[in-house]
């Protein structure tokens, strides 16, 4: 198994929504928190809802696609699992993170990516959602700080 490099502060993380829709103010006090240490980016249209979705297959995709391309991004974490990311992880390019590895952070319905991952052979991290984040208490976030910044412990 093959480990993304480890975070250091300052280093992007990027949310995503490749799922569900998710409470927006418990994702951007996740996101906050995050941005204590880290640059935090995302794309506002992660905020849009189709039925059961946080927007439509393509939207999703593409923020997926990107996410996982972006040579400055070294964590992607998913706003929320729910159900959705299954519909697309099969078309999505993964190729990108064999060439630039970096961590895949969720849990529920983003264990699909994190499958891909395993099946490509890189470590992922099965853990809080940023929305799960706005609500963890200290021992919840330092444990993802950890994690993430020491990866083998």
């Amino acid at each position: 198994m093959r480990f993304p490099p480890a975070l250091r502060p300052r280093d992007t993380i990027r949310v995503i929504a490749p799922s569900g829709p998710f409470d927006r103010t418990l994702c951007l006090v996740g996101a906050g928190f995050l941005g204590r240490r880290y640059r935090v980016d995302f794309d506002w249209t992660m905020f849009e809802r189709t039925g059961f979705f946080a927007g439509s297959d393509p939207r999703r995709r593409a923020e997926l696609d990107a996410a996982i391309a972006a040579p400055e991004v070294r964590a992607i974490v998913a706003a929320r699992g729910g159900y959705g990311l299954t519909r697309i992880v099969h078309a999505a390019s993964l190729a990108p993170l064999l060439r630039d590895p970096k961590w895949v952070v969720g849990f529920s319905d983003v264990t699909a990516l994190h499958v891909e991952c395993a099946r490509l052979g890189l470590a992922s991290i099965h853990a809080h959602n940023c929305a799960g984040l706005g609500r963890g208490d200290a021992n919840a976030r330092a444990a993802i700080v950890d994690v993430l910044e020491h990866p083998t412990r």
